[in-house]
């Protein structure tokens, strides 16, 4: 993340010039313009994201931990792929499900959820994926197949569509014998689309400290939420009752992005935003949402760094 020293510029009070025929007195005083930098004081916090590549619509896989330990979180399921739903385009989206267990991948043959399929389609899409007692929790290696070997997914993955991929399991991934490092995984999965087009969410066990069971042991979900912080993805805590929110923002980041809300209230006068690490000024700030606006949109696969001077509580 790029570091820089968050400044501005103190504009003074300037006269008009004199003709160049006028005799100046002696007693008179000449003002000239200046800029001046100065320190704004306080804590400088600096976010960034990679602008999505503009693209032929998003082709959207939810992979699923269909275990008889997961019979009791069918209900948030659905409803995250519900508030996905809500929360895409009206247009250029497809999406469809499978197991986590890669023995099953290729026995998907159903054709994706599409705009203007309801949530009883969703309903019959997911009852279509027959619960596995016994299911493998190999996510990775369980896409990898889906995608590289059933004629089905070839069939409807459009190669110049965005790609974002949601993984719902309460174990960790265990596709160590193929992909033995997550490196090994996001290699290929960020190699399956045009840079900047794949994304990632991830519905899973946070660390026993962050997670929101009032049960034990928990089954810390490391990988996949390793693989996730590659895309800047959302990872939401399988244990929460509503994961709305969080789906919708992971449906919400397949779309270049016009503003950014920012994290924090900044001093307005300390915001500076870098593209590709150059400083750029085609933007406004709107202190009524707290959002960067962008009056040009930053092209495709840029880098997208906004730092600031966080204003005091």
């Amino acid at each position: 993340m790029l570091f820089f020293r968050v400044l501005f510029v103190l504009l003074l009070t300037a006269y008009g010039c004199t003709p160049d025929y006028a005799i100046v007195a002696p007693e008179q005083v000449i003002y000239i313009e200046q800029e001046v930098e100065k320190e704004v004081p306080g804590e400088v916090w600096v976010e960034s994201f990679t602008q999505p590549q503009t693209t032929n619509g998003v082709d959207i896989v939810w992979v699923i931990d269909r275990s008889c330990s997961m019979l009791d979180d069918e209900p948030q399921i659905m409803l995250g792929v519900q508030a996905m739903m809500d929360a895409l385009p009206d247009k250029g989206w497809r999406l469809n499900m499978i197991s986590t267990d890669p023995s099953k991948a290729l026995e998907y043959k159903d054709f994706p959820l599409i705009p203007g399929d309801t949530l009883a389609d969703a309903y019959d899409l997911f009852d279509s994926m027959a619960n596995v007692p016994s299911a493998e929790e190999k996510g990775f290696e369980a896409l990898h197949k889906y995608v590289t070997e059933s004629p089905e997914a070839k069939y409807w993955m459009r190669e110049d569509a965005a790609l974002l991929v949601v993984f719902v399991s309460d174990e960790d991934d265990q596709s160590t014998r193929v992909f033995p490092m997550t490196s090994d995984f996001t290699d290929w999965y960020t190699s399956t689309r045009a840079e900047g087009s794949t994304f990632m969410s991830s519905v899973v066990h946070l660390s026993v400290a962050e997670s929101m069971c009032n049960h034990a042991p928990v089954w810390e979900g490391k990988r996949y939420r390793g693989a996730t912080g590659v895309y800047k993805g959302n990872v939401i805590d399988i244990c929460t009752k509503d994961w709305s929110a969080g789906v919708k923002d992971a449906a919400r980041k397949v779309e270049p992005h016009e503003d950014w809300e920012l994290t924090y209230i900044p001093e307005p006068v300390s915001i500076k935003v870098f593209i590709d690490t150059y400083l750029n000024t085609d933007w406004h700030y709107d202190a009524a949402t707290n959002k960067v606006v962008f009056d040009v949109i930053p092209p495709p696969a840029s880098l997208v760094e906004i730092g600031y001077v966080i204003q005091p509580s």
